[in-house]
């Protein structure tokens, strides 16, 4: 009785999390900016060696006209239809956009696009890619790659920005900059391993800067390339950073820490060294994933990744 309560339970809770409450970010008479946070279903992934990460979306609705950014996996289909739905009909849909290529970012184009009229924007890199998510052939006139250099796409009558960010994060990115609510969604810059659900508004920066480093120093390719990023948007006004990934950065003085913290701090490239390009040994530990017995040989007939014992 006790396991069936129990499983009882966990399809609730797996149900209910498809239609979470969003996060509301921004909100006028004719503007609303919103981030769910937890879409995903819970999962033992979740506290096992793989992990489970958590990612954000994004509805931004002006005069009932919508852009989705980031809708993530299909897991997060239906909570984003649902959401959309208070506003629009989700199969009218404006846009679609996509920050860079990541499963968690991209991989239900193929869903919306088929299930709705709207448009998909991305980097033009990007476009060979997609046929793997979707028929191309069905929605050809809908894709748009968007050059390196950024564009402005307008709808509902407000001319949003889709912004360089190369290399931080990925060798393809953009953020979107929505005049009205003075957001820059950053996409891969500035994302933590934090739960937002713990810190949803982050007004002290310095405090939160252990958060960032690690995530900082793998993905983000260089500090010169912060530099330069920093430099661009020296006369935009910002007032909320928020990544793809982890809580937002509220505040003006907040954004200004955060930038200072970007144009000081080595990563990527910066931090490389011979250590990270070495051959294997044969016969050595992999002590680096923290497994405890020998890698096996290419030859082994058996898997090449095996669950430590």
């Amino acid at each position: 009785m006790a396991l069936a309560i129990r499983t009882l339970s966990d399809t609730i809770r797996k149900f209910l999390n498809r239609f979470a409450m969003p996060l509301e970010l921004y909100r006028d008479a004719t503007h609303v900016v919103q981030q769910y946070t937890d879409l995903l279903p819970q999962s033992d992934l979740a506290s096992s060696e793989i992990g489970l990460i958590q990612s954000n979306q994004f509805l931004l609705v002006h005069d009932k006209q919508g852009i989705l950014l980031d809708p993530g996996g299909t897991a997060t289909y239906s909570g984003l239809f649902m959401g959309a739905s208070r506003f629009f009909s989700p199969k009218d849909l404006r846009y679609l956009v996509v920050s860079h290529c990541a499963p968690d970012s991209l991989h239900s184009v193929g869903r919306w696009l088929i299930g709705s009229q709207t448009e998909l924007l991305i980097s033009q890199h990007l476009l060979p890619q997609l046929p793997h998510l979707c028929d191309p052939d069905r929605i050809v006139n809908r894709i748009h790659g968007i050059p390196d250099s950024g564009a402005v796409i307008q709808c509902g009558g407000v001319e949003y920005l889709l912004l360089s960010a190369h290399f931080l994060g990925h060798s393809a990115c953009f953020q979107l900059y929505d005049p009205i609510s003075k957001i820059l969604f950053t996409g891969p810059l500035g994302c933590s391993d934090i739960d937002p659900g713990q810190a949803i508004d982050i007004h002290h920066f310095p405090a939160h800067q252990h958060n960032l480093r690690a995530w900082h120093a793998r993905h983000i390719h260089s500090r010169r390339v912060c530099q330069l990023w920093v430099n661009m948007l020296e006369n935009l006004d910002i007032a909320q950073i928020v990544p793809q990934r982890g809580p937002r950065l509220q505040g003006r003085d907040t954004v200004a820490a955060f930038f200072e913290w970007l144009q000081e701090t080595p990563c990527g490239t910066d931090l490389v060294t011979q250590d990270h390009y070495r051959i294997p040994k044969q016969h050595g530990r992999a002590a680096m994933i923290g497994w405890e017995k020998e890698l096996p040989r290419l030859d082994d007939t058996q898997s090449i990744i095996r669950t430590p014992s």
